[in-house]
């Protein structure tokens, strides 16, 4: 079931990004793979959009990488010194949100062959079958959160694994071991470095209640405050992602309130207990023992989740790559959300070096209008990145 991964006879730099482990099992791991989406990154690093719209989808169990990234231009060169291509931690960033999209997608196989019967990611989503499907996204998103933030980057100083001047600490908490005292000293007994606390994390991801501090805390110890202020957001945006998304793949199946998105979900049944005291040994032995332990499940493309192919499509979930461009009528109705990520996708789809910077006056044309029509028609001609046909076409672009 696992494959110890400790002794590498592969020569690598001092300075590789693949010294550290986790790195190393993303590209080890033989069901894993890098797709390579048709956007151009530089449009998000000259601030022409104002997020990456990379995404991710762990049901192809692939980290989506965008053309002319930091990632992009590091991966042939893994093996050797990252130093050159990491201006301003910008290859860190992007390698660490790669590892936190390979756990999301490592635990997704995992789940499935511990508890087969669910058909997580594969079995038409339900009124009845859907917040079980929620608690396991949650679930895979605290494993990629504990395993990475917690269990790795708040223990080491990533400097000495791979000593090339990053900044890096943490990548989505600002948990550090080294202030365990002080968390201890208002939640005496909290143990992050247990297998336990995987599950502590996903409850707190669930119902949004960290047991063990208080409002008050937060008040005298600005660690805590650091800490938990983000976690409080992040938990209750996670459920209403979660459940959106997954609304959204259910084709009709099952419709939610907005008011209902933050809602808690339901943890102490005995099939999520047992999924997260399972999860959280087989996660510790991952982080901690360095070993790959690889899933013998693996999703078929043909049967994973998808949205409806002629509905009109909600853009935050849908690659512009892999569908028709909306019809005007409907970019008239989608949500602002919606939208706005249906205009970074379009954007970034245009080659940035060979892209007219007086032309760039159209994209503020188009969102005032709420149409790309008029872009159709006056950058037809514009160079633009070509597409992949591995880019799947549902896609978690929310940032």
């Amino acid at each position: 079931m696992t494959k110890n991964i400790a002794a590498r006879n592969q020569r690598l730099h001092r300075e590789s990004l693949l010294n550290i482990p986790l790195v190393s099992q993303m590209f080890e791991d033989p069901g894993f793979k890098i797709i390579r989406r048709g956007i151009d990154a530089r449009w998000h690093y000259a601030e022409q959009i104002a997020s990456r719209i990379d995404g991710f989808n762990p049901m192809v169990n692939a980290v989506l990488i965008a053309d002319n990234s930091y990632f992009d231009k590091w991966l042939p060169h893994k093996n050797k010194s990252a130093r050159k291509y990491n201006s301003k931690d910008g290859l860190m960033s992007e390698v660490m949100f790669a590892v936190h999209d390979y756990l999301h997608a490592w635990s997704y196989r995992w789940i499935n062959e511990l508890c087969p019967e669910l058909g997580f990611g594969t079995a038409p989503i339900t009124r009845k079958n859907f917040e079980i499907f929620v608690f396991c996204h949650l679930l895979t998103e605290a494993v990629a959160t504990v395993g990475l933030d917690y269990w790795y980057l708040s223990c080491v100083d990533i400097n000495e694994v791979v000593p090339i001047g990053t900044t890096t600490r943490g990548l989505t908490v600002s948990y550090r071991e080294a202030f365990s005292a002080e968390y201890e000293r208002f939640s005496p007994g909290l143990k992050a470095q247990a297998p336990e606390f995987l599950e502590t994390i996903t409850r707190f991801y669930c119902d949004g209640v960290f047991h063990g501090f208080s409002v008050r805390d937060l008040k005298l110890s600005p660690v805590i405050h650091q800490w938990l202020k983000h976690e409080l957001q992040y938990g209750k945006k996670q459920r209403e992602y979660s459940r959106e998304w997954f609304a959204y793949l259910s084709k009709g199946a099952v419709k939610i309130k907005q008011a209902d998105l933050g809602k808690p979900i339901k943890h102490n049944g005995s099939l999520q207990k047992k999924l997260m005291r399972q999860m959280s040994h087989l996660l510790w032995a991952k982080v901690k023992d360095n070993d790959l332990v690889e899933s013998s499940f693996s999703f078929s493309p043909e049967q994973i989740w998808t949205s409806p192919i002629y509905a009109d499509h909600e853009y935050q979930f849908t690659n512009l790559n892999r569908t028709r461009r909306p019809s005007k009528a409907w970019e008239q109705k989608m949500s602002d959300i919606s939208f706005s990520c249906l205009l970074r996708q379009y954007i970034s789809g245009f080659d940035f070096d060979k892209f007219p910077e007086d032309a760039r006056a159209v994209f503020e044309i188009l969102q005032q209008q709420r149409s790309l029509s008029l872009g159709n028609t006056l950058l037809r001609d514009f160079a633009r990145i070509p597409k992949s046909s591995k880019e799947p076409r549902d896609v978690f672009m929310y940032n």
